[in-house]
């Protein structure tokens, strides 16, 4: 998760900054009348020990701090104490657009053409949010389960890639605090949006799971033209692939639901 990958972090980024504001999101849910969501804390070992465990609903232990989860009641009381701790407000939120969501809250409402089919069986990317920031057996935890851990999402997330039932599995892990599809909404850069008609030089970014070739033929038969395509090997080992399609706006949905289709841009 090192190196280059910073280099993939940005592209994601740039898939997905703004293309959610597009799709005007808005959270599933609301908290219910009465309910307080918990704060999330960063605290040094000196803290935790003078506040105590039953002062806090959960903490996990980095050994240089630990990250603690709290009521709005015990959070107002550790500020009474005036020891020192550091609020991490955006600890349960997937940054995927400058609006991101908070994960505490479910998934953002999308268009139903802009979502992931609920009856997928097959492999896919899926995002995966850990409950603090991510340890290596983690991570390991995930991988074991045979997902393939592709590119960490600001904050405590993952984009994964393997079938749904195995991600979806992986709510029930202590680790992981939230599991989601990986909507086809999330792929659609911002300049493509607006267009319409045909568009010259649409670039598909693939991810390489081996069938490839298949997709490029499925995105010809619903009318993209190829023009060329080129590995990126500085990214993910080599196992992604840049294509050029000229490719009518009205297939944009048809092309962002190919479940090894990881962005759309214009080239």
């Amino acid at each position: 998760m090192r190196g280059s990958k910073a280099l993939f972090a940005w592209l994601l980024g740039m898939a997905l900054v703004g293309s959610l504001s597009a799709l005007s999101l808005q959270s599933t849910r609301t908290l219910a009348a009465g309910e307080e969501p918990t704060i999330i804390a960063r605290v040094s070992p000196e803290t935790y020990r003078l506040i105590g465990a039953d002062r806090v609903t959960s903490a996990i232990d980095y050994g240089g701090f630990l990250w603690v989860e709290m009521t709005p009641g015990q959070a107002a009381d550790l500020e009474q104490s005036g020891m020192p701790y550091e609020p991490q407000p955006h600890a349960t939120h997937v940054g995927l657009s400058q609006q991101g969501f908070d994960t505490r809250l479910g998934e953002p409402s999308l268009p139903e053409v802009w979502t992931t089919d609920p009856k997928a069986s097959g492999d896919g990317f899926h995002l995966v949010q850990f409950v603090g920031p991510p340890r290596d057996e983690w991570l390991e935890e995930l991988e074991a389960t045979g997902l393939r851990v592709l590119q960490y999402i600001p904050q405590n997330a993952f984009l994964v890639w393997g079938p749904p039932d195995k991600a979806g599995d992986m709510v029930a892990s202590p680790a992981v605090r939230w599991t989601g599809s990986y909507h086809p909404a999330y792929k659609l850069a911002p300049q493509l949006t607006f267009r319409e008609g045909p568009i010259e030089n649409v670039n598909v970014l693939l991810y390489d799971d081996g069938r490839v070739k298949e997709t490029l033929a499925t995105i010809e038969e619903l009318g993209g033209r190829y023009v060329q395509q080129f590995p990126v090997p500085a990214l993910l080992q080599g196992q992604l692939v840049n294509a050029i399609f000229r490719l009518d706006r009205e297939r944009l949905e048809a092309v962002a639901r190919l479940p090894n289709v990881l962005h759309l841009d214009y080239a």
